[in-house]
C-alpha cells in the first residue's frame, strides 16, 4: 500500500555468482594502475576504452585508499586473475590487460639487454601458480606470511638492500622472476646477477613487486618505504 514499507529481500544462503566468482581462493586482485591524482586514473580509464581493449570490464574494481595522518589518498584500478583461467590466445595483454605497458620498465630492460626476458601472460601465470598462488594474500598487494618460512624480513627498500638479499639467496646463474604489482606492466625473467647489478632500476620501477627464485624456490616481496621479506615457497 501507498505509504508502507516494502519489506526487505531475505537473503536466500546461497552464494552469488559474483561471490563465488570472487571468491579469495579463486584467484588474485593485481592492480593495473595506481596513482595519487584521481584525475589521472579516470584519464587512464579513458584511454582503455578509447584503444578499444577487451577487457571485462566486470572483474574491473575502483578502490580509493584514503591516506591517513602523512599518507597521502591513492587511487587503484585492479583486475581479478583466476588462479586457474585460461590464457588468451598467443599470451597477448587483450583480455586480461596484461603487459600493456611494458615502457614502464623500459630502462631495466635496456640495461639488462639480452639478460631480459619478457614473460607472456601464459608464462606469467605459469611461474605465478609455482609461486606466488601458493601464499595467501592480506590484500591485492600484499602477501600474509602467516604459516610459511620466513627467511629474512628487512627493513630496507633500496637497491642496496635488494642486491644484498639477491646475493644472499640466489645463485649467479639462477633465474629470477619479477612479478610486478601493476598487472598491465609485464613480468620478466632475469639472471640472478642481472637482477643484483640493475637493483636500483627494480625497486625504483615500482611500488611493490615480487622475485622469485626458481632454482632455490623463494620469493622476495618488496613494499616500497617498507622493505623486504623474503620466505620459502609453500610446497
Amino acid at each position: 500500500m501507498p505509504g508502507q514499507r516494502k519489506r526487505r529481500r531475505q537473503p536466500t544462503g546461497e552464494p552469488s555468482p559474483s561471490a563465488e566468482r570472487f571468491a579469495p581462493g579463486a584467484g588474485h586482485w593485481s592492480v593495473l594502475f595506481e596513482t595519487r591524482d584521481a584525475s589521472e586514473r579516470h584519464a587512464y580509464v579513458r584511454r582503455l576504452r578509447a584503444e578499444g581493449s577487451r577487457i571485462d570490464w566486470s572483474a574491473v574494481r575502483m578502490d580509493t585508499l584514503c591516506g591517513r595522518l602523512k599518507q597521502p589518498t591513492t587511487y587503484r584500478l585492479s583486475f581479478f586473475v583466476p588462479n586457474s583461467g585460461r590464457a588468451p590466445e598467443g599470451g597477448g595483454p587483450v583480455t586480461t590487460g596484461y603487459g600493456m605497458y611494458p615502457k614502464d620498465i623500459a630502462g631495466l630492460l635496456a640495461a639488462a639487454g639480452e639478460a631480459g626476458i619478457v614473460l607472456t601472460y601464459a608464462e606469467d601465470r605459469a611461474f605465478a601458480d609455482i609461486s606466488l598462488n601458493r601464499f595467501a594474500s592480506v590484500n591485492s598487494t600484499r602477501l600474509d606470511w602467516q604459516g610459511v618460512e620466513v627467511l629474512e624480513r628487512s627493513e630496507e627498500f633500496d637497491g642496496d638492500g635488494l642486491r644484498e638479499m639477491v646475493r644472499r639467496y640466489g645463485d649467479e646463474g639462477e633465474l629470477v622472476v619479477v612479478f610486478w604489482g601493476n598487472h598491465a606492466v609485464p613480468s620478466v625473467a632475469l639472471a640472478a646477477e642481472a637482477v643484483a647489478a640493475h637493483a636500483e632500476m627494480v625497486v625504483g620501477s615500482c611500488y611493490e613487486c615480487w622475485l622469485y627464485f626458481t632454482d632455490g624456490h623463494v620469493l622476495i616481496e618488496f613494499q616500497d618505504g617498507e622493505g623486504f621479506v623474503a620466505a620459502r615457497v609453500p610446497n
